[in-house]
């Protein structure tokens, strides 16, 4: 999950730059991308999403809706891939 805002140029440029492949990586196969408006945020999720105080901030959600882990900002596809793979290495998710 990226909590994300049309506002936010760093949000906007991972919209661009990593939303269009995610779906099509080991990883967002295994952790689908869910975009999630921080001020009209799906019921379920309420509890995740209000304690974030930067954008984007990307959430690792188990699939009942327990945060696992989480890092927040955006410099560029290379470090959020990198952040990404360190956090699901550390939550012990199957990536295949």
């Amino acid at each position: 999950m990226v909590i994300a805002t049309d506002a936010c140029p760093y949000c906007r440029a991972f919209l661009a730059e990593v939303a269009p492949v995610y779906p099509k990586t080991r990883i967002g196969r295994s952790l689908p991308l869910q975009v999630v408006d921080p001020f009209h945020p799906p019921e379920d999720l309420r509890e995740v999403t209000r304690r974030f105080t930067t954008v984007p901030t990307f959430i690792v959600v188990s699939p009942e809706g327990k945060e696992i882990d989480r890092f927040t900002g955006y410099r560029g596809e290379e470090s959020f891939w990198g952040n990404l793979e360190r956090l699901v290495e550390a939550a012990g998710f199957d990536r295949h």
